[in-house]
């Protein structure tokens, strides 16, 4: 394999987190500060982000950083576990039991 397959799979991984994790970031930002861009942008606010907040309740607004962190975990299972299938059942089981705790 040597050092070129080692340097594609850390461009892979960078570009395989790169989008996620800053969607994830943003969601975070606007989950914390929600009260905050709701009073200064009002209506405008709600419509714009009603595709990430609008299946929670108003009161509950950071689960939605929560459930998207989870979908990304379930979604790069399959990626990051490739060599063995008990490595991607064990880890998707510990998730929905994580997750069904949480709720």
């Amino acid at each position: 394999d040597g050092g070129s397959h080692t340097v594609m799979w850390i461009v892979g991984l960078i570009a395989l987190l790169a989008v996620p994790c800053a969607f994830l970031a943003g969601v975070t930002l606007v989950a914390v500060q929600h009260g905050e861009f709701l009073r200064r942008h009002g209506a405008t606010f709600v419509a714009a982000t009603r595709g990430v907040f609008q299946r929670f309740q108003p009161s509950s607004h950071m689960a939605c950083v929560y459930y998207i962190g989870r979908t990304f975990c379930l979604s790069v299972t399959c990626v990051v576990f490739t060599d063995t299938k008990v490595f991607q059942l064990v880890f998707l089981c510990l998730l929905l039991l994580i997750w069904m705790v949480y709720q």
